[in-house]
Order: structure tokens, then sequence, then C-alpha cells
């Protein structure tokens, strides 16, 4: 047998070997390693409108998170808490979130998923470094999927701001605090809108935690 061959044959064994660790088959694996974005060329082209073929949601659903194994390992090394895939789905959605994930912040009742709430605790600020990105972009201090979902709400927060908001026993949450010392004028451009447009100097929310 060849050197050529002999090295061939071994590098399949370790692809597959690789494979079994992330919890894809070493087909899948290598397809995935080659294409340079976490997923097989069959991934990608997956017709179920889910940014997932049905083997990647399997795999999602059983690692508790929202993420494949694989997807989770991209995330991790991409810095960014999102795979490659994730984020150019997110990019394409205009929300700043995949379909994968907007699907699981809606089941989640808290508008993020398992994944980015987890990268959110880690990060001290009560958003993923995704978020944050998207946040600081939109000049508003929100994200568009928090900005929708505070739309949503009535209050002018999302139920993820709210729930920091109450938790740091201020009526702000640590990220629209920073926003707000940092506009010099105690109030993140965010509330400031809010404010104006209330007719009373104060957000809705702002108002509710004055009046208590």
């Amino acid at each position: 047998m060849g050197n050529a061959s002999i090295l061939k044959k071994t590098g399949d064994y370790l692809n597959s070997v690789k494979g079994r660790e992330a919890g894809v088959s070493p087909v899948c694996a290598r397809y995935a390693a080659a294409s340079g974005s976490g997923q097989s060329p069959v991934c990608a082209r997956d017709p179920s409108g889910s940014g997932q073929s049905p083997v990647c949601a399997r795999y999602a659903s059983a690692s508790g998170s929202g993420q494949s194994p694989v997807c989770a390992r991209d995330a991790a090394a991409s810095g960014s808490g999102q795979s490659p895939v994730c984020a150019r789905d997110a990019a394409a959605s205009g929300s700043g979130q995949s379909p994968v994930c907007a699907r699981d912040a809606a089941a989640s009742g808290s508008g993020q998923s398992p994944v980015c709430a987890r990268d959110a605790a880690a990060s001290g600020s009560g958003q993923s470094p995704v978020c944050a990105r998207d946040a600081a972009a939109s000049g508003s201090g929100q994200s568009p999927v928090c900005a929708r979902d505070a739309a949503a709400s009535g209050s002018g927060q999302s139920p993820v701001c709210a729930r920091d908001a109450a938790a740091s026993g201020s009526g702000q949450s640590p990220v629209c605090a920073r926003y707000a010392a940092a506009s010099g004028s105690g109030q993140s451009p965010v509330c400031a809108r809010y404010a104006a447009a209330s007719g009373s100097g104060q957000s809705p929310v702002c108002a509710r935690y004055a009046s208590a």
C-alpha cells in the first residue's frame, strides 16, 4: 500500500473519531470541516426552512441548548456566541436572529434562546456578545430583536430586559445603565425616546418604578 493511501485512510479514521465526539456522522464531520461553515453541503441545502436539517435538529433538541454539538463548538470558536452558519442566517433574516434562534426564543417565553440566555449570563451584561454588537450598531441600545420585543410588550422593555431591571433594583438593566451613563443624561437613548413620546419626561417603565 502506498504512502498516499495510508495517509488518506489515517485521515479518514481521525475524521470519524472527531465526528463521533461531536455528535455527527463521520461523513457529515468530514463535509462540515471541508465547508468551513460547520455544515455539510447537504445540511446547508436542507429544505426544512428552519436553518437546520432534521438530523441537526434532533441533535439540537437532545443537547438541551438549541444547538447541535457541532454548532456549539463553532459558536465557541467564533467568539460571538454564533456559528458562522447562524450568523449568516441572522444577517439574512434582518432581525439579528436565525430562524432557529427565533423559534427557540419564542418557545422560551423570554425573548432569548437558551443559548443566548447562557451567553448573556456569562457576559455579565444581560446581553450575549451578538446582541451587544447589534445594539451598538443600531444606535439605540437595543438589538432589532429586543426592540421588537419591547414594542410588543407595551412597556418599552423586552421581557429579558424587564427581568434584568427588576433584578438590578434600579429599574434599569445593566446594559441600559451603561448606555445611560454614556449618554450623559441618565437615560439610555431608548428610554429618552419613550420619555419624549410619553409627554411626561419618563418612559412607561421608569414611571412605573418611580411610582413604586
